[in-house]
């Protein structure tokens, strides 16, 4: 796990080695309550939350995914899923997109690169304006 600190935003980056075997988007048992230990530090932390899937630059398609961008998003539903279940997490601030390989940290031109790439991001935006219930304002006479 690596976090990275980007003015407002904040990122936790997932890598795939030890939470999803190589070319499935279910995440490791062994690895669920350290995604949940992760949404019980975020629930209280503002903010959007969004959770992004991706991949490296290898193409897939098997009986399971069809395609990167299917397995890049299994992988972010899996997390949002693990986060979800804490309790107290706010899931309404919460979205989920997959990416396939359009989003690499590093060129796809290594078998260490293309792992690097491989990876499931929590990215919280904090300082967006929250939307609140309409106001009525009643004129004093």
């Amino acid at each position: 796990i690596e976090i990275e600190s980007l003015g407002p935003q904040i990122i936790i980056r997932i890598r795939e080695k030890g939470s999803f075997a190589s070319g499935s988007g279910f995440l490791q048992p062994r690895f669920k309550p350290v995604v949940r230990s992760i949404g019980d530090l975020l629930k209280d932390v503002p903010g959007i939350i969004t959770v992004s899937g991706h991949t490296d630059g290898m193409h897939i398609s098997n009986e399971l995914y069809s395609s990167n961008w299917d397995l890049s998003s299994k992988r972010a539903v899996a997390v949002a899923h693990e986060l979800a279940k804490v309790t107290g997490f706010d899931e309404s601030r919460m979205q989920v997109v997959g990416m396939a390989s359009n989003s690499p940290l590093v060129p796809n031109d290594s078998n260490q690169n293309r792992s690097r790439n491989r990876r499931v991001e929590i990215a919280i935006e904090q300082g967006k304006a929250k939307e609140s219930r309409e106001i009525e304002a009643i004129p004093q006479p």
